[in-house]
This record gives C-alpha cells, structure tokens and sequence, in this order.
C-alpha cells in the first residue's frame, strides 16, 4: 500500500508563504509612497524654477517694482523651505521602502528554501515508494519464478510416468 506524502514542515511553509506574501505588499505599498514623495518633489522642483524664471523675468523688465522683487524672492524662499521637507520626506520614504525590501527579501529565501525543502523530500519520498514497488514486484517474480520450478518439476515427473492401462503408478 502506497503511503500519501505529507511534508512535515507544511505548516511552517504556509506561515513563511503568508509572511513573504505580506512582506512584499508592504513593499509594494512603501514603494508607492516613496513614488508619490518623488513626484511632490519634482512638482516643487518645477515649481521653484517658474518662481526662478518669473524673478528674473521681473529683474530684466524696464519698470522694476520692488514690491513684486520682495513678493518673488518671499515665495522662492517658502518654496526651497517646501523644497527641503519634500527632500527629507522622499529620502524617508525611499530608505523605509528599501528597508521593506530587504524585508520582503529575508522572507522570500526563506520560502524558497522550505519550498526546495519539500522538493526533497517528495523526491526521497518518491525513491521510497520506488523502492517499495520494486522489492514487491522482486518479490512477485521470485513467487512466479518459483511456482513455474515447481509446475516443471511436477510436468516433467508426469512425462516420466508411463501412461496406459498396464502401467502402474
């Protein structure tokens, strides 16, 4: 009788599967934040050059008017104190999503060596039952083998019995 293979570490591989896969949409969710945090920070870049071109457009003009200069410059300076928050907020992003990845890494051979675990041990398991179907079917054979000695045996006394009505057995 065939035994049914059971891998012994199946509960531990269905925990490390559900970690890995939790792992990676934590990643994936911390990489999406640290994108978002990317696209502030380009939109605040492109923001700080309009502001850049727009003073340097007023300082180039015939009719200069210091109170559009200082409203320029006032806003070029909220913009770079933007600009540094939207920094640290993308590099805070950028390593937690990274941190996450190496997470989700961890996780992941983790799993794959219980996966290539199991693999093992289905592939012994398979030897086993090879083995079992051989030694059966060794065994039949020896079964088969000795019963036709035994059938040539009985066959060949037969052949030496004469056969009639005046022989005597």
């Amino acid at each position: 009788m065939k035994k049914r293979f059971q891998f012994s570490l199946e509960r531990l591989q269905n925990v490390r599967n559900a970690q890995e896969r939790i792992a990676r949409a934590e990643w994936a969710a911390a990489a999406a934040i640290a994108g978002e945090a990317h696209r502030r920070l380009e939109a605040t870049r492109a923001e700080l050059a309009e502001a850049r071109n727009q003073s340097l457009n007023l300082r180039s003009s015939k009719h200069l008017d210091a109170a559009e200069l200082m409203a320029g410059e006032k806003l070029i300076h909220h913009i770079l104190l933007r600009l540094r928050k939207r920094r640290e907020e993308h590099i805070s992003a950028e390593s937690h999503a990274r941190e996450l990845q190496l997470a989700w890494s961890v996780r992941s051979g983790e799993h794959k060596a219980l996966i290539k675990l199991e693999e093992n041990a289905r592939d012994s398991h398979r030897k086993e039952l090879q083995k079992l179907e051989n030694a059966e079917l060794d065994e039949i054979s020896g079964v088969r083998w000795a019963s036709s000695r035994s059938a040539e045996k009985y066959s060949s006394q037969e052949r030496q019995m004469p056969i009639g009505p005046d022989s005597t057995p």
